[in-house]
């Protein structure tokens, strides 16, 4: 597993591809990549590997796609022109609501 904030996602997935081919040079394993669904580095990742001449799979991790699911879900939108008036009481006062961890 690798993770870099000082190289580009396309750096870092041929350093992994490099590592994985000298661990199996003649392609004759499975190779699984675990990634968290961007689209830049899926690209990057299929790119690499249509160049490699190798076959990979792909597993999303599925806590990173329920957080891109969220995101949406937390932005606070203007109320509705048709909505009710709200009630006399003193608007309630809450912290912003974040994604699960």
């Amino acid at each position: 597993m690798n993770a870099s904030l000082e190289h580009s996602t396309a750096t870092m997935v041929t350093t992994m591809f490099d590592q994985a081919e000298c661990r199996d040079p003649e392609h004759l394993r499975r190779w699984i990549v675990l990634v968290d669904g961007a689209n830049h580095q899926l690209d990057c990742l299929t790119q690499e590997a249509a160049r490699r001449g190798v076959s990979i799979d792909i597993i999303v991790d599925f806590v990173h796609v329920l957080e891109y699911l969220w995101k949406p879900r937390t932005t606070s939108t203007p109320p509705s022109p048709t909505a009710p008036p709200s009630s006399s009481k003193p608007p309630a006062t809450c912290s912003k609501a974040t994604p699960p961890a």
